[in-house]
């Protein structure tokens, strides 16, 4: 394990993060970049959003799974969603087992943004996905609908990382959605989710299963 780091952000006037891009070193022991990184603005600096979450897993959708499960203590009152997006990357250990980038899974604080988080370098290979979650519009439920689905942002980055930085195209993003379902949408599918209209994700078209399996236990 690496010692946990601080990564820090400008807390905008409206209340969102600008996180900073910070360098990775290819063995993993710097702290990840977090895209988009958003528009700044004035401000102190304040740290971004974080909650540890260090488990061993058998699979990723398991992982997923679990980390949707961590969501509900991390809401209002300790037993819902949260109202913003937090998210991890999916890495394989040396084991062939999973676990989260930096055993946490970190917010930019604002619902909305696609909140991917890229481990850079030689050990991109280790990449198996990423999961976070969508949080409720609320005053629109068929928004919620389709955000059961990978946003535009989260498909663009996810191409970005894969064809700029060697991240495997068979990578998956793990969706949670706003009731708290979890769903496995594979990279190679990308074309023909991103070709789904707003009418078509209401009605659930292309729909995966959702995830219930959970194979994970606490690091040692």
């Amino acid at each position: 394990m690496v010692d946990d780091i601080v990564v820090t952000a400008i807390r905008r006037s409206d209340g969102a993060f600008w996180a900073y891009p910070l360098e990775q070193r290819a063995d993993f022991s710097d702290s990840p970049m977090l895209f988009p990184a958003g528009e700044g603005g004035g401000g102190e600096p304040s740290p971004l959003i974080t909650a540890p979450l260090a488990v061993d897993c058998d699979s990723a959708a398991g992982l997923a799974r679990t980390v949707a499960d961590e969501l509900r203590y991390l809401g209002p009152g300790g037993n819902s969603l949260p109202p913003v997006e937090f998210g991890a990357g999916i890495v394989r250990q040396q084991s062939g087992r999973v676990s989260l980038y930096k055993d946490n899974l970190v917010s930019l604080g604002d619902k909305g943004k696609s909140v991917l988080f890229l481990p850079t370098g030689a050990e991109t290979s280790n990449v198996v996905g990423w999961v976070h979650n969508h949080p409720t519009y609320g005053f629109d439920p068929t928004l919620d609908l389709e955000g059961r689905y990978p946003s535009v942002d989260d498909w663009t980055e996810a191409e970005r990382v894969v064809t700029e930085r060697g991240v495997p195209a068979s990578v998956s993003l793990f969706i949670v959605d706003s009731v708290g379902a979890v769903r496995e949408f594979n990279y190679a599918d990308k074309a023909s989710f991103q070709s789904l209209k707003a009418p078509n994700m209401r009605r659930g078209e292309l729909l995966p299963p959702q995830i219930t399996t959970r194979n994970c236990q606490p690091q040692s």
